[in-house]
């Protein structure tokens, strides 16, 4: 929730689904995401998946963070300031956020 916190106090609005809801499985997020035009925030690798293999094409972008541990936090102050510093675009791109690096991939 601090993650949610943080991007909120940015202005930002965040839709947000909940792993229970069986309703909501991956395709369903990318399926909505794809539609309201959303950037998907994710710690889960199998959007990759549906985007490189399925085929799916979130014109809003992917942030998938491959962090291995981190304090709940982290994730929200991270974005904040890569978002303040502008250096980079996340429309048309899934964006891998590693612990030591910052990889994109342009989604065709």
């Amino acid at each position: 929730m601090q993650v949610l916190m943080y991007l909120q106090k940015l202005a930002l609005i965040l839709f947000q689904f909940q792993r229970n809801i069986q309703e909501f499985n991956d395709e369903s997020v990318m399926d909505i995401a794809i539609k309201e035009e959303r950037i998907i925030l994710t710690f889960d690798s199998d959007y990759g998946t549906l985007v490189f293999r399925e085929g799916y094409k979130p014109s809003a972008g992917v942030i998938y963070f491959r962090w291995q541990s981190f304090r709940p936090s982290q994730p929200g102050e991270f974005l904040k300031t890569l978002l303040l510093t502008k250096q980079y675009h996340f429309k048309g791109f899934f964006t891998v956020i590693g612990n030591e690096n910052l990889r994109q991939h342009i989604i065709k």
